[in-house]
């Protein structure tokens, strides 16, 4: 899918009723990218989350 297609299917799931052509005229596009990243409870507590870090 191309950045174009997925620009005018987001347009038509929102609704809106007109050309997309004048929507992506007008357009700047910023991609952003994520990172997922995990931890356990028992590291978490070891840090002392909840309460601000170990020993507070």
């Amino acid at each position: 899918m191309t950045r174009e297609v997925a620009i005018r299917e987001l347009v038509a799931k929102a609704g809106y009723p007109g050309p997309c052509q004048d929507i992506l005229d007008c357009l700047e596009v910023t991609r952003y990218q994520t990172i997922v990243e995990s931890v356990s409870y028992q590291d978490l507590a070891s840090y002392g989350f909840p309460y601000g870090g170990p020993g507070i």
